[in-house]
């Protein structure tokens, strides 16, 4: 391993050791990978104190990104180098931490003070190379850990244990229990490491992989999983590269291809996994499945027809799907390889575009402009097009039809053509004007409708003359003239002619308006010009928005059921985001809430996004959070056309396109920003924008009222704790000094006090003795009688005295003398034994403390379990000497 001062030279390790004390500790991988000579850019920090206080100084004084990772009560600090540091609490003693971790190479930590600690021969199993659980029970508290398992066996090259083994199939059925979304990142983690298809066998072998994906994983997929990784041995740099290229979550596009192996070829294969994808995964296996499906059933010479077919249908997954079919079809891979090339030249390389084909064919909007630009590239790709020039020639001379010269050369017009009038009646062959010019010798002219290859219709005007020779007919010749345009140009005068035309209409009523006096309802007067007769209906328009209304209600009544009827915090926070996706129908969600000390808006819960669009980075930079936080519903139409937009690429790699920003308002103030995002561009309506408002504000109740009560229930706990401590305390002794010193020491310690004093009254019943003190000086004990001090006298009167500022109040006589000692504020109690005051017990603090009600009424009771325990001690000592 690396010697401390090479840890330490590192400044931001350095830095941190420095500032947390000497109760930090280095654990976990990054100490397992220095074991093994690696250096490791996540680092996991466990300490003693506040690890949210240090990991937000740490990524002030490094300009990181602070992350509360609040499931795992982890603080994370992502630097600009993407080196990733977490902050935890230490739990206990630093060994008891390291008992629950999940492997003993793992279980190993490093401080300057207390060098390499591994109290579960964690460095001897890395030497051995061995994947051992620390404890059999940490599988079943978290079996997640069963895939890791495997997962950092193939990723190190290591062995699992026997007995671990063993116990990863006794456990399996845990991964029921498991989120969804921690699995997909453990299977990604898997299927993009080399070592994917023996950790995979194994899982298979012991029935973990069926529990994950709950398919049928057979052997035969284990050998397509080892042909690919025989393949990409072997293949060039170049080809490693493009695979080892990011598609999201995580995995690459080598991984994506393992994963198609793996799944059955099914619509909704994903579904039936315990895999949580995104929408840019889920899109990238569709495109395979649909690449692969357009090829032929069974082997066979791929003409360039079909292939054109297969690499359009695969849409930007050409390279996988090329890659599948020769693992598991047997195509000879390198020249799918090299057709698929030739594709995406042509494809990128354009040479018409629609424009360019409206022109061409003089046509106007309507036509399929799509499949126009699909016939070129194909027919480029066939090596029949290779200039602009050339193109428009093709074009011309083969789409009139829809048949090129090939198909159409040596046929009859009865197979070819297909005429209909002008009620859509088809014509018979007789009726054609071919051969009616051939039957009358004369040229006849006709205008009609012709259906071409693609079964679509034009109007045209066809012309038949009579070929001669020597007065006899030979043949004739057809001149078909495409009438679209000259239709379409009549169709545009007519609506040019009747935009010129004002039509009054009354804006009550709806009547329009026939000459000066005359009015008649919009229904008449079309039906009297001959538009037909008309009945009333409802548009479409008109019932969505009904629809809607009545969506908006009941989906607002459920969301506010759903909120209301938890007071757990987070349970709230995760139900505002999983109602927002469900009701607003989009890809994902995301709440985050004001820290009001450090002004920044941190994490809350999310639904539907990846952990690293998450941890992307800080929102401050984006501009619709500041607009949100003053209040406002801001709304991104798409971010990636915004080539200036601070996340776009990581927006464009998880599939976002649009993003909505809702501020979070309680009464006037904004609590935090609800964002959704969608994977199309989406232009949100008032009505999207009202109802969202309503659900930001109904989240914002349910954040506050959660709020409140786990303060309330975690205030009631901890003076539970305190309560049972000191009673336990005073009650374990029955000697009487050893009662009051254990009172004034034991108050401090679990309530968060500088001292403590107790003085009780003397025989006389009029005057105070100190009789046990702790946390103060000698010379402030002796400063004088405190008596005649009027809080001193109330409390006498069985009344408690909160003295918030010392320096201050009246009430206090000695203020030079406490401001000395440090002291700020000061409670008063009295302590009574058979219903009569014995004495006060006074509690002490260094920091300005405002004792609340509560705060007072239990210090009360803790004074008179004190005053029981002074009586009973007294009542033994007199028992003892008597």
């Amino acid at each position: 391993m690396k010697t401390p001062g090479t840890i330490l030279s590192d400044p931001v390790n350095k830095w941190i050791f420095s500032t947390a004390g000497t109760q930090v500790f280095l654990v976990g991988g990054y100490i397992r990978d220095l074991l093994r000579g690696i250096t490791s850019k996540d680092k996991d920090f466990v300490l003693h104190g506040s690890a949210e206080n240090i990991a937000r100084e740490t990524a002030g004084k490094f300009s990181g990104t602070f992350i509360a990772l609040k499931p795992e009560m982890t603080y994370r600090v992502v630097l600009k180098n993407r080196e990733i540091l977490d902050f935890s609490n230490l739990q206990g003693a630093i060994n008891a931490d390291l008992k629950r971790r999940d492997f003993t190479a793992n279980a190993i930590a490093w401080s300057p003070v207390s060098g390499i600690i591994d109290p579960f021969g964690g460095r001897k199993d890395i030497n051995e190379r061995i994947i051992k659980a620390v404890r059999m029970k940490n599988l079943s508290d978290d079996p997640l850990r069963i895939i890791r398992a495997y997962r950092l066996a193939s990723e190190l090259n290591f062995k699992i244990e026997p007995d671990t083994r063993r116990n990863l199939k006794h456990y399996r059925n845990g991964l029921a229990k498991v989120a969804a979304e921690r699995i997909t990142e453990e299977i990604f983690k898997i299927l993009r490491n080399n070592n994917a298809v023996k950790c995979l066998n194994e899982c298979r072998k012991d029935k973990v992989l069926e529990k994950v994906l709950h398919a049928d994983s057979r052997p035969a997929n284990m050998k397509l999983l080892a042909g690919f990784d025989v393949y990409l041995k072997n293949a060039s740099k170049k080809t490693r590269e493009l695979l080892g290229g990011e598609i999201s979550q995580g995995l690459d596009r080598a991984g994506l291809i393992r994963l198609a192996l793996l799944l059955p070829d099914h619509d909704d294969a994903v579904e039936k996994t315990r895999l949580r994808v995104s929408r840019a995964v889920r899109k990238a296996l569709g495109e395979i499945r649909c690449g692969y499906s357009a090829a032929p059933a069974a082997r066979e010479r791929i003409s360039r027809d079909i292939l054109f077919k297969i690499f359009k249908a695969s849409g930007g997954r050409v390279f996988e799907v090329c890659i599948l079919l020769s693992l598991i079809k047997g195509y000879n891979r390198k020249t799918l390889l090299g057709r698929a090339d030739e594709y995406l030249r042509v494809k990128n390389k354009v040479l018409l575009n629609g424009n360019a084909l409206q022109k061409i064919l003089k046509i106007y909007r309507g036509r399929k402009i799509g499949e126009m630009l699909s016939a070129v590239q194909k027919a480029q790709f066939k090596g029949k097009i290779k200039t602009r020039a050339g193109a428009k020639k093709w074009l011309l001379q083969n789409l009139n039809t829809g048949y090129t010269s090939e198909e159409a050369v040596g046929k009859s017009c009865e197979t070819l053509l297909a005429y209909e009038d002008g009620s859509g009646i088809r014509l018979q062959p007789y009726e054609y004007p071919l051969n009616l010019c051939l039957q009358s010798m004369k040229t006849v002219v006709k205008y009609l409708f012709l259906k071409d290859k693609n079964n679509e219709k034009k109007r045209i005007e066809e012309k038949s003359s009579p070929v001669l020779r020597k007065g006899k007919i030979i043949g004739a010749v057809s001149v078909l003239r495409n009438n679209e345009r000259v239709f379409a140009e009549v169709e545009t005068n007519m609506r040019r002619e009747r935009k010129n035309r004002l039509i009054p209409i009354c804006a009550w009523c709806k009547k329009i308006r026939i000459d000066e006096n005359s009015w008649e309802q919009i229904e008449k007067r079309l039906t009297d010009e001959g538009f037909g007769v008309f009945t009333h209906g409802m548009c479409p328009d008109c019932a969505d928005k009904i629809f809607e209304k009545k969506v908006y209600l009941e989906s607002y009544q459920n969301i506010c059921k759903a909120i209301s009827a938890s007071l757990s915090l987070d349970e709230v926070l995760n139900l505002i985001v999983t109602n927002a996706v469900k009701v607003m129908n989009v890809k994902a969600s995301m709440l985050r809430l004001l820290n009001k000390e450090t002004q920044k808006l941190e994490v809350a819960a999310s639904h539907g996004l990846s952990p690293g669009y998450i941890n992307k980075g800080p929102v401050a930079y984006d501009k619709s959070i500041d607009d949100a936080l003053s209040g406002k519903a801001v709304s991104i139409y798409d971010i990636t056309s915004d080539s200036n937009a601070r996340y776009r690429e990581e927006a464009e790699s998880e599939g976002i396109r649009s993003i909505l920003s809702i501020p979070v308002k309680f009464k006037k103030e904004v609590i935090g920003v609800l964002r959704m995002y969608t994977a199309e561009p989406v232009k949100y309506s008032d009505e999207d924008l009202k109802f969202m408002a309503a659900i930001a504000e109904q989240a914002a109740i349910g954040i506050i009222n959660a709020r409140k009560f786990e303060t309330t229930v975690s205030r009631a706990r901890e003076y539970l704790r305190v309560f049972e401590q000191v009673t336990k305390a005073v009650s374990s002794s029955l000697r009487f000094s050893e009662v009051l010193n254990m009172i004034v020491k034991k108050l401090p310690e679990v309530m968060k006090l500088k001292a403590a004093t107790i003085r009780l009254l003397d025989n006389s019943g009029k005057k105070l003795e100190l009789v046990a003190a702790s946390g103060l000086s000698e010379k402030y004990l002796k400063r004088g009688p405190v008596d005649f001090e009027e809080n001193i006298k109330e409390a006498l009167q069985t009344k408690p005295v909160a003295i918030y500022d010392v320096a201050t109040d009246p009430r206090v006589h000695y203020k030079k003398e406490a401001s000395e000692e440090g002291i700020e504020s000061i409670l008063t109690l009295p302590i009574s034994a058979k219903g009569s005051v014995i004495g006060v017990l006074r509690l002490l603090t260094d920091t300005p403390r405002q004792f609340s009600e509560e705060d007072i009424t239990f210090s009360a009771s803790l004074a008179e379990v004190c005053g029981i325990a002074i009586e009973n001690a007294r009542i033994y000592e007199k028992l003892q000497k008597g």
